[in-house]
Order: structure tokens, then sequence, then C-alpha cells
């Protein structure tokens, strides 16, 4: 009796478990992304700390939030503001205060975190920007839990379930509407630049649609 009892436990476990979809963090990190130091140098997937990582597949380099409070703090929220457009100063950032026991918060907007990237030349680099849409959605993936953030966990952890801005920008009835892509679930939302949500940049080339076989 016991063991048909511990039989059937057994195989219900293991049903389980091969019901249960498995993550794709370690699988597509390992052959894809690689994990960078501040300075550039390129480090094993098992080491940290790291601050961007690169995506050997579309040849994009990715910021990684902090878990400090500073400018890449990723609590942090950003109105949407990119050169001289959008809405100036509407989020609240953590703000880099050496030698003090306590952080202060400042207004701050996307173009604030692109140039203060910009000026540490993150990882060696110069250009960080925002993400298109394109962009955020290839690296986002579908882990089969609803509502899990679709971000690979082992190269960033530090992704909110928030909605996240991207570059894009339209006029709706003569107002200024940007795109923002929700993390947990993907969905797609036109707002106001003066919202606030997370942001993620990335520095390369501009990534750019697949071209079908019958448009060659």
């Amino acid at each position: 009796m016991k063991v048909k009892m511990m039989t059937a436990v057994f195989a219900s476990i293991c049903c389980l478990l091969a019901c249960t979809p498995t993550p794709p963090d370690d699988l597509v990190s390992a052959h894809r992304f690689v994990k960078k130091q501040a300075d550039g140098k390129a480090i094993n997937l098992l080491e940290g700390p790291w601050a961007c990582v690169e995506d050997t597949q579309t040849g994009l380099h990715w910021e990684v939030k902090s878990a400090n409070e500073n400018p890449q703090y990723h609590s942090s929220s950003f109105s949407w503001k990119v050169a001289e457009l959008g809405g100036e100063n509407g989020g609240s950032c953590a703000d880099d205060r050496p030698g003090h026991a306590w952080v202060e918060y400042a207004r701050c907007d996307t173009q604030d975190l692109i140039d203060h990237l910009n000026q540490k030349r993150l990882c060696g680099y110069q250009d960080w920007r925002l993400p298109s849409a394109l962009e955020l959605r290839s690296i986002m993936f579908q882990h089969g839990y609803p509502g899990e953030r679709q971000m690979l966990f082992t190269v960033m952890p530090r992704i909110v379930h928030s909605p996240y801005w991207t570059s894009e920008a339209q006029q709706e009835n003569d107002m200024l509407k940007v795109l923002t892509i929700h993390a947990a679930d993907g969905r797609e939302f036109w707002v106001s630049p003066r919202n606030v949500a997370n942001a993620l940049l990335v520095r390369g080339p501009a990534l750019q649609p697949a071209v079908k076989e019958a448009e060659k």
C-alpha cells in the first residue's frame, strides 16, 4: 500500500514538473546575452556586478538598473522628453550625493537619464537613447506565467511591473502622445509625455524590421 502511494505521489510530482513551463532565462541568456562591467569589460554570466548587457543577436547594449538609489535606480520614474520635445521634469529620480548619509530625489525626465548615461560613458559608450517598440520587444519573452515580467531575470534582475517608455511619439488631435509598453503583459499605451513611466535605455544601431521573403 505504501509503495503504491509513494509511486502515485512520485508520478504526480513528475507530471507537475513536466507540465510546468520552464522560463527561458538560463538557456537564452547563456547563448545570447553578455554581461559587461561599467568600463565595458565582458564578464561571465555567473559573475557580477554588471552595468549593461550586450544582446549578441541584435548588437544592442542595454543598461542594467541599479539597486542603489542613484539616477539609474530601478524604481525611478520619468516623464518623457527627448531633446526639446516632450514633458520636462515630471518624474522623480534618486540623485547622486557622494559622502552623504541620505538620498535626495529630484524632478527628472528621460532626457536627464540619457544625459547621465552618456556623460558617465556607461560601458564605454556615449550614444545611449530610448528604445523603439521593436527594440524593447526584442528582449521580452513569454514565460508562461500570467503577469510575470517579460524581461530575462538572469541578466536584467530589476525590471519592475510597469509601463516603459519607447522613443515613438505621434500627434493625436494636436496633442503629442508617446508609446509605452508594459513589462509584465506587453500591453501598449499611447499616453501624454507628461505622464510618468519607467525607462530602460539602449545603445547601438537602430533595430530594423525583418524583411519578409515576398517583399525582397
